[in-house]
C-alpha cells in the first residue's frame, strides 16, 4: 500500500492537550476525599473523572474528544476484579497466618499466574471499552481484535521471552503493538503499525549499555527514541492510502522537562505533582504530527458503543499502560 507524502489536498490537522494543573489538582483532591469517605467504593467514578478530564482536554482540529463511560459501568467491572483478586489475597494471607506452607505457596502461585494470565484479557477488554466509549464529533472509535488471538500472541511472546532470558521482549512488544493498533478504528479510518522487533531491539540494546555509563541520563533519549518510533511507524489509512504520523519529541527537552518537574514536585512537597503531570502530557501530545493528507471531515460512523468495563478495571488494577 502506498504511503502518501506529497498531498494534493491538504488539511491543517492538529492534535493538542490544554488541560490545566489546577483543574487536575481539584479532581484528584475530590477523588481522594470521596474514595476515602466511601471506603474505596467511589474509585470507579474517580477513574471516570480522570478519563473525562484527559480526553475532554485533548482536541483534534479544535474539537475535543469525549469519553462517554460512566462510574456504574466501571463499578460493575471493579466488583468482578475486586472479588477475584481479594479472594486470592485472602487465601495467601490465611496461609501466612496459619503457617500453612502448602496453602501459602498455592496462594502465591495462583496470584502470580492470575496476574500474568490477566494481561491479555485486560488489554483486550480495556481497548474495546475505552475506544468504544470515546468519540469525536459523534464518531466513535473501536477495537476489532479477537481475544483468543491476543491471548495466543501474548502467552507465546511471554514464553519466548522467558526461554531467551528476556532477549525476545522487544519482538513480543512489537508483535502485540502490531496486532492491537492494526485493529483500531476511528469511524471508517483504520490505524496501522509498521514497526519491527529487530529495530525496537536496537533501541533497548542501546539503552542497556548507555544507561549505566550515563548514570541514567540516557533514559530521556531512550524515551525519545521509543516514543518517536511508536508514533512515526503508525499510520492512518483512508480511502486506500496510508498516511504516516510524525513526532518531534526531543531528548534534551525531555531531560529539561524531567528535571524541572522533579524540582517542582520536591519544592512543593508533592502538591505540584498534577502540574508536573500536565506539563509532561502536554509536551508529548503536542509533539504528535498528523499528516495534512488525512481528511477528518469525511470520516463516517462505523463503530458501535461498548459498555463492559471489566477489562478497563483489570488494566488499571494491573497498572499496565495501553499499547
Amino acid at each position: 500500500m502506498e504511503l502518501v507524502e506529497e498531498p494534493n489536498n491538504k488539511h491543517n490537522n492538529q492534535i493538542e492537550f490544554d488541560g490545566q494543573g489546577f483543574d487536575l489538582f481539584g479532581i484528584l483532591i475530590l477523588n481522594w476525599l470521596l474514595t476515602l469517605v466511601t471506603l474505596g467504593l467511589y474509585y470507579p467514578w474517580a477513574r471516570v473523572n480522570l478519563l473525562r478530564f484527559y480526553y475532554g482536554n485533548t482536541s483534534l482540529n479544535n474539537t475535543s474528544f469525549v469519553f462517554e463511560g460512566n462510574g456504574l459501568e466501571l463499578f460493575k467491572g471493579f466488583i468482578r476484579v475486586f472479588a477475584l483478586f481479594v479472594g486470592l489475597y485472602v487465601l495467601f494471607i490465611y496461609g501466612n497466618l496459619t503457617q500453612n506452607i502448602p496453602l501459602m505457596l498455592s496462594g502465591a502461585a495462583l496470584l502470580a499466574i492470575c496476574f500474568i494470565a490477566a494481561i491479555p484479557f485486560a488489554l483486550h477488554g480495556a481497548m474495546k471499552y475505552r475506544l468504544g466509549r470515546t468519540s469525536w464529533r459523534g464518531i466513535y472509535f473501536g477495537y476489532r481484535g479477537n481475544r483468543n488471538e491476543l491471548l495466543y500472541r501474548t502467552y507465546t511472546g511471554l514464553l519466548l521471552t522467558i526461554i531467551t532470558l528476556g532477549i525476545y521482549f522487544p519482538w513480543m512488544v512489537n508483535d502485540l503493538r502490531v496486532y492491537i493498533i492494526s485493529n483500531m478504528r476511528f469511524g471508517n479510518l483504520r490505524l496501522r503499525y509498521h514497526g519491527k522487533g529487530s529495530e525496537l531491539f536496537i533501541i533497548y540494546l542501546k539503552a542497556f549499555f548507555l544507561m549505566p555509563i550515563t548514570l541514567g541520563l540516557y533514559s530521556f533519549w531512550f524515551q525519545k527514541e521509543y516514543y518517536n518510533y511508536l508514533i512515526e511507524y503508525t499510520s492512518i489509512e483512508q480511502e486506500g492510502q496510508s498516511h504516516l504520523l510524525g513526532s518531534e519529541i526531543s531528548g534534551i527537552e525531555l531531560l529539561e522537562l524531567g528535571f524541572t518537574n522533579f524540582f517542582l514536585v520536591i519544592i512543593t512537597l508533592g502538591i505540584g505533582a498534577p502540574w508536573a503531570q500536565i506539563r509532561r502530557i502536554t509536551y508529548l501530545i503536542n509533539r504528535i504530527q498528523i499528516p495534512e493528507t488525512v481528511n477528518f471531515d469525511t470520516v463516517q460512523q462505523t463503530e458501535d458503543e461498548y459498555k463492559d468495563a471489566t477489562g478497563e478495571d483489570l488494566l488499571d488494577f494491573l497498572d499496565i499502560g495501553i499499547v
